[in-house]
C-alpha cells in the first residue's frame, strides 16, 4: 500500500481538481469548502440504477474517509453524512448486489463503528458475479474493477473487526482476481471489461493495492511480485486523474498496520484454477505466451492474448460501425453453478490448451436501459462457434456462425496493442497514422521492442487494418484488425 500512496505523492503538481486528496497528501488540513462540495456531490445523485448506486457509494465513502483529515469537522458536515447513509439504504438495490451492499456496511462501520453482517455469495473458484440474484439480464458476469474493490472492502472490514469468514472470502478473491492479468502482471485490458467501462488508472491501482494487502495478510510472493508490475505500470499510464477512493482505502490500510491491528490467522494459500466452468474460462501460460479466454460476458469479447510482449488486448465479433464499440462482443451470462456451461470444451496442461464452445453474439440493434440493467446492450439471435488451441507458443483460432448474415455486417476483430504493423512486409502502418490498409486477406505481423507476432488468415477473404489513437481508447490498443464474417458454417482460421 506503500507503494501507491508513494505513486500519488510523486503525482501532486498534476492533481488540478483534487485540494482534498493534495492536501491530505501534503499532511494538511482538508477545508471545509471541499468538504461540503464531496457532501453536495452526493446530494445531487440520482439514484435510479445500478450504475448510480455504484456511483454514489463511490462518493460516499470517499466523503467518509477524506472527514478524519478535515480542518473542523462540524455537526453539521456529521448530520449530512448520516443523511446520506440513510439515502443509500432507502434508495439501494438488492442484496444480491454485493458491491454496493459491501460499501453501505463500511460506510456504517466508518460512520457508527457497526454494520449489518454480509451474506457473501462467492463462486467455488473465488469469482464474484456483479449482480447472482437475477435482477438484471446482464448481471452474472465478472468485471474487473468491481471484483477489486469488493475484495478490498471484504478485507478490511474482516481485519478491522477480526471476522475470520470475510476476511478469508475477500483472500479467496483476492487469488481469483490474479486471472486478471498474465503471469508478468500486466493486466489483460479487455477480458470482462466494456470498452466504455475501461478505465485503466482504477483498473491499474485498485489491484495493486488488492495484491499488496493479500500479500501482506498471507505472505504471497506471486502477488507482490504482480503488486510490483501493476505499479510499474501505473508508472508508465499518462496520469489522468486519481483514483481517490483506492487511495484513501490504502491510507486505512496503513494505519492497521502501523497501529499494529491483529489480523485473524489464514490458511497458507489457495490454488489458482486455470479453468472455471461456472464462468466459461480458462487461462493458459507458456513461456512467453499467456492467454486467458470466456463466453461469458455482455458487450465484451472472447479473451485476451499476451505474446512477446504484443498484446491482442480483446478479441471477438464486432457489427458495424466498427468505431462504435458498442456494437462489439458477446452476450451470454453464468448461472452461477458449479457445472456452469456444460456445453463448453475446457482442457489444458503444461504444453497446451483447447477452448471450445458456442457463445451468443450481442443484438445489433442497441435495447432501451432498464433501470434495472447495467447496459444497452441486448442479447442478439446470431450464435458464434469458437474454437482455440494452443501447442506450447503457437496458436490457432477458428471460428464460425450459425447462421449467414443478412441485415447487418459483422466482423471478427482484433484489437492489438504495437508499435507497428505491416501486411506481407509491405504496407507498413504505425499507431495514430491517417493511412489504413482495406483488402485482400494475408499475414499480418505486428513489432514491439524488437519482437514480432505474426497472424496469419487461412481464408479467402478481405480485411481491414486500422491504426487507432492509443491511450484509453479501445482498451488502449494501437490497431483494429477486423474480418468480415458473411457465410453460415464457414470456417474462418486464424494461425498466430
Amino acid at each position: 500500500m506503500s507503494g501507491l500512496v508513494t505513486f500519488y505523492m510523486s503525482r501532486l503538481n498534476e492533481m488540478d481538481d483534487k485540494e482534498a486528496i493534495k492536501a491530505i497528501l501534503s499532511d494538511e488540513k482538508v477545508d471545509e469548502t471541499a468538504l461540503f462540495s464531496l457532501i453536495q456531490d452526493c446530494q445531487e445523485i440520482s439514484i435510479e440504477t445500478p450504475r448510480d448506486i455504484l456511483l454514489f457509494y463511490q462518493k460516499l465513502l470517499t466523503l467518509i474517509l477524506i472527514l478524519p483529515y478535515s480542518e473542523r469537522r462540524s455537526a453539521s458536515s456529521d448530520l449530512h453524512v448520516k443523511e446520506l447513509l440513510k439515502k443509500g439504504s432507502r434508495d439501494g438495490y438488492w442484496s444480491s448486489f454485493q458491491l454496493p451492499t459491501a460499501s453501505a456496511a463500511l460506510a456504517s462501520y466508518l460512520v457508527t463503528g457497526e454494520y449489518e453482517k454480509l451474506d457473501v455469495k462467492q463462486l467455488e473458484k473465488g469469482g464474484v458475479l456483479l449482480d447472482s440474484g437475477n435482477h438484471s439480464l446482464d448481471g452474472n458476469v465478472i468485471k474487473p474493477i468491481e471484483s477489486a474493490h469488493l475484495a478490498l472492502i471484504w478485507l478490511y472490514l474482516g481485519w478491522a473487526n477480526q471476522d475470520e469468514e470475510l476476511l478469508g472470502s475477500g483472500l479467496s478473491l483476492a487469488q481469483f482476481c490474479i486471472n486478471f492479468c498474465d503471469r508478468e502482471g500486466s493486466p489483460f485490458q479487455g477480458l470482462w471489461t466494456r470498452e466504455s467501462d475501461y478505465l485503466p488508472m482504477e483498473l491499474y491501482s485498485s489491484l495493486s493495492l488488492l495484491f499488496s494487502i493479500a500479500s501482506h495478510l498471507r505472505l504471497s510472493s506471486k502477488m507482490n511480485v504482480m503488486k510490483e508490475a501493476l505499479l510499474k505500470k501505473l508508472e508508465e499510464e499518462r496520469f489522468e486523474h486519481v483514483d481517490s477512493l483506492t487511495l484513501l482505502l490504502a491510507l486505512r490500510f496503513r494505519k492497521l498496520i502501523e497501529e499494529k491491528v491483529p489480523h485473524p490467522e489464514v490458511s497458507a494459500g489457495h490454488t489458482l484454477h486455470d479453468i472455471d466452468q461456472s464462468l466459461g474460462f480458462m487461462r493458459y501460460d507458456h513461456q512467453s505466451l499467456s492467454l486467458a479466454c470466456s463466453v461469458c460476458g455482455v458487450n465484451t469479447g472472447l479473451g485476451a492474448i499476451h505474446k512477446r510482449g504484443i498484446h491482442i488486448v480483446s478479441f471477438g465479433p464486432h457489427y458495424h460501425p466498427l468505431a462504435d464499440s458498442d456494437y462489439f462482443g458477446i452476450y451470454r451470462t453464468s448461472n452461477g453453478s458449479r457445472e456452469g456451461f456444460k456445453d463448453l470444451t475446457l482442457e489444458r496442461d503444461e504444453e497446451g490448451c483447447h477452448f471450445r464452445g458456442w457463445s451468443r453474439l450481442i443484438s445489433p440493434q442497441p435495447g432501451d436501459l432498464s433501470k434495472q440493467n447495467f447496459t444497452y446492450s441486448s442479447p442478439g439471435e446470431q450464435w458464434l462457434f469458437c474454437e482455440l488451441r494452443a501447442e506450447r507458443e503457437d496458436l490457432q483460432l477458428d471460428v464460425r456462425l450459425s447462421k449467414a448474415i443478412q441485415d447487418s455486417s459483422l466482423s471478427f476483430a482484433f484489437y492489438i496493442s504495437a508499435e507497428r504493423a505491416s501486411v506481407e512486409g509491405e504496407v507498413v502502418l504505425t499507431p495514430g497514422a491517417l493511412e489504413r490498409y482495406q483488402g485482400k486477406s494475408a499475414r499480418i505481423t505486428f513489432e514491439k521492442d524488437g519482437e514480432v507476432l505474426s497472424l496469419h488468415p487461412e481464408f479467402d477473404g478481405e480485411m481491414q487494418l486500422i491504426p487507432l489513437a492509443g491511450e484509453r481508447h479501445f482498451w488502449s490498443a494501437d490497431f483494429l484488425l477486423a474480418f468480415p464474417l458473411s457465410e453460415k458454417l464457414k470456417t474462418y482460421s486464424w494461425t498466430l
